[in-house]
C-alpha cells in the first residue's frame, strides 16, 4: 500500500499457540522491526499494543516521519517477533511504500471547494476558434491530397510523363523468387542445417571447382595425383636410413623362405655345416698383416730378407708350443653365449617384424604436409613416422 510521509501506519495481528494453534496472548509484549528495502538497520517509529479486552490480537503502530528515517520512495516492511508457549517465531504483518502523492488526497477537499484555474485556462475558455492562419495553411496541403491515399492513379495523373517511373515489376517479381526462399522465421535454429548436413555438403563438392593455388582441394587433387606409393621400386632412390632404404636391402627374399627355428632348436640341431666362409678368412688376414706387432713362428716356406744374426734369432716352434699357444688361444676366446645368441635373434625378429608391418600395416598420409605414419597390428599404435616431399622422403622415426 502507498501512504504518505508522516503518516502513521497501523497493522494488525494475532498470536496462536505453536502446539495447537489456538489463540493465546504472547509469554511477553512482542517486538517490532521496521526494515527499509536492501537496508539491514531497523528504524525506530514502530510500537506494539495489545487490543484491550482481546486473547492474543495486538496492533503495531509506525510513524513514518523524517525523523524515525522515514524517506519518499522507499519500501517498507514490518516484522513482529512473538514468544508464545515457550517458542519464539517471527512474521511479516505488513508492508507499505512512502509515495510523494496518493488518491487519497483528493479526499482531503471538501464538496463544493473552489479551485482556482490559470489564467491562461480562462482566456482558453473564452477565446474563439481560429479561422485562419495555421488552420488555412494546414487546409491549402490537405486539398492537394488525393481522396484516397492509397490509390496512385490520382498521383502519376499529376506528375509529368517524363518525370513518372513506373515501378520495376519484373525486378520485384524476381526479388520476391529469391525471399520466398528464406524461412518463415530466419531465428528459427530448424530451418537451418546441421553440422552433418554442412559436412556432406562439404565432401560431395567436386575437387575440380576448387583448385585454387594454396586450397585444400588443391593439396588434395595434388595428393591424388602423386600415385601409389607402394609401387615405387624399393630401395631405388631411397636415401640411406630411409625405410624404403632398409627394406629394399634388407628383404630381399619372401618372409616364408626364412627360417621358423627358435635360437634353441638351432643350437641343439645335431648337425650343423658351416656351408660358406664370406670374407670372413680375408678379413682374418687383413687383421693380421695389419697388426702393429706380429711374429713368425713357422719359417718353413718363407724367404726371408736379412742378415744370418736376424734369421739365426728365430726361434722354432715346437709341437708342444703350438699345443700350448693353441689350448691358451681357446681359452682366451670368449664365444656368445645362448643368452646372447637368443637377444641377436630376438633383435632380427623384431627389426623384421617393423619390416612386415611397414609393408603390410596401415599407412596414413597427411597430404597437406607429406607427413606419413605406418601403424602396429592394432591399427592405433603408431610404429614408425616420417615425411613424404616432392624431393624424397625424411629419415624415418622409429618407437
Amino acid at each position: 500500500m502507498n501512504r504518505k510521509l508522516a503518516d502513521t501506519i497501523v497493522l494488525d495481528f494475532t498470536v496462536h499457540l505453536p502446539t495447537t494453534g489456538a489463540v493465546s496472548d504472547a509469554d511477553a509484549l512482542p517486538t517490532v522491526e521496521v526494515w527499509e528495502d536492501e537496508t539491514d538497520t531497523t528504524l525506530s517509529g514502530g510500537t506494539v499494543t495489545k487490543r484491550v479486552g482481546k486473547t492474543g490480537n495486538y496492533r503495531v503502530a509506525v510513524v513514518a516521519t523524517t525523523g524515525n528515517g522515514f524517506e519518499v520512495g522507499k519500501s517498507y516492511n514490518v516484522v513482529v517477533t512473538v514468544v508464545a508457549g515457550g517458542v519464539t517465531a517471527k512474521a511479516v504483518i505488513g508492508s507499505f511504500f512512502i509515495d510523494s502523492k496518493r488518491l487519497a488526497d483528493l479526499n482531503d477537499l471538501a464538496a463544493g471547494s473552489a479551485m482556482t484555474l490559470t489564467s491562461a485556462y480562462d482566456a482558453a475558455k473564452v477565446a474563439a476558434p481560429e479561422s485562419g492562419g495555421n488552420v488555412a495553411a494546414i487546409k491549402a496541403k490537405t486539398d492537394n491530397l488525393p481522396a484516397d491515399p492509397a490509390s496512385n492513379t490520382q498521383v502519376n495523373t499529376r506528375l509529368a510523363t517524363s518525370g513518372y517511373t513506373a515501378p520495376d515489376n519484373s525486378g520485384i517479381s524476381a526479388i520476391k523468387t529469391k525471399t520466398d526462399n528464406l524461412p518463415a522465421d530466419p531465428a528459427a535454429t530448424g530451418d537451418i542445417p546441421t553440422a552433418a548436413a554442412i559436412a556432406d555438403q562439404v565432401w560431395d563438392e567436386a575437387i575440380a571447382d576448387h583448385l585454387g593455388a594454396g586450397s585444400t582441394g588443391n593439396a588434395l587433387n595434388a595428393a591424388g595425383s602423386a600415385g601409389d606409393p607402394w609401387s615405387t621400386p624399393i630401395p631405388g632412390a631411397y636415401g640411406a636410413g630411409t625405410a624404403g632404404k632398409i627394406v629394399g636391402d634388407n628383404v630381399n627374399a619372401t618372409i616364408s623362405s626364412r627360417s621358423t627355428l627358435t635360437a634353441q632348436q638351432v643350437w641343439e640341431y645335431a648337425t650343423r655345416t658351416l656351408s660358406s666362409f664370406g670374407t670372413l678368412v680375408a678379413d682374418i688376414a687383413t687383421a693380421v698383416w695389419a697388426s702393429v706387432t706380429r711374429s713368425l713362428t713357422d719359417k718353413a716356406g718363407f724367404t726371408i730378407s736379412g742378415t744370418k744374426t736376424t734369421l739365426d734369432a728365430l726361434q722354432d716352434l715346437s709341437q708342444a708350443g703350438a699345443q700350448a699357444g693353441a689350448t691358451a688361444a681357446l681359452n682366451a676366446y670368449d664365444p656368445p653365449t645362448r643368452a646372447e645368441a637368443t637377444s641377436d635373434k630376438a633383435e632380427l625378429a623384431a627389426l623384421t617384424a617393423r619390416v612386415i608391418a611397414a609393408l603390410t600395416n596401415r599407412l596414413v598420409v597427411n597430404p597437406a604436409t607429406g607427413a606419413y605414419t605406418i601403424y602396429a597390428d592394432d591399427g592405433v599404435t603408431p610404429l614408425v613416422t616420417g615425411t613424404i616431399s616432392g624431393t624424397g622422403r625424411s629419415a624415418p622415426t622409429w618407437p
